[in-house]
């Protein structure tokens, strides 16, 4: 599921006019102008910032792709370590859901209108593993 760009977390202001000044707009088209390393390193180039920089937004576009992560749950996962589709696909849902549950309730974070409940969370690693590899 495609998102907008300013959405990413990483994401600045002059860094979204530079990619949208390539024709990027969301995170689909993040990732598939953001493939290669070489293609990483040429859209590095052009908006001023490091390959490893737009590594790690065409990371958080790839997690996008999983129906039911973004916003807040992105950035839990992203804190715990489960930066990518493939670091999704390899976790045990059991563990992943008791391990978003203690730091939901370590830093009293206020989820609006859903909780990771296990079965979303088998759900997302289900997702993961059956995706077609991007980066």
């Amino acid at each position: 599921m495609a998102i907008p760009i300013n959405k990413l977390v990483g994401m600045t202001p002059e860094l979204e006019a530079k990619l949208k000044e390539q024709g990027i707009h969301d995170s689909d088209q993040l990732l598939d102008a953001s493939r290669t390393p070489s293609d990483r390193k040429a859209l590095a180039k052009h908006c001023g910032v490091t390959a490893r920089a737009i590594l790690g937004l065409a990371d958080r576009a790839d997690l996008a792709r999983i129906h039911g992560v973004g916003g807040v749950l992105s950035d839990l996962l992203e804190h715990i370590k489960v930066k990518t589709v493939s670091d999704l696909a390899k976790e045990r849902p059991d563990h992943l859901h008791h391990v978003l549950e203690e730091l939901i309730e370590k830093k009293k974070i206020k989820l609006v209108g859903r909780v990771a409940s296990l079965e979303m969370v088998k759900d997302w690693i289900k997702q993961a593993k059956a995706m077609e590899k991007v980066l």
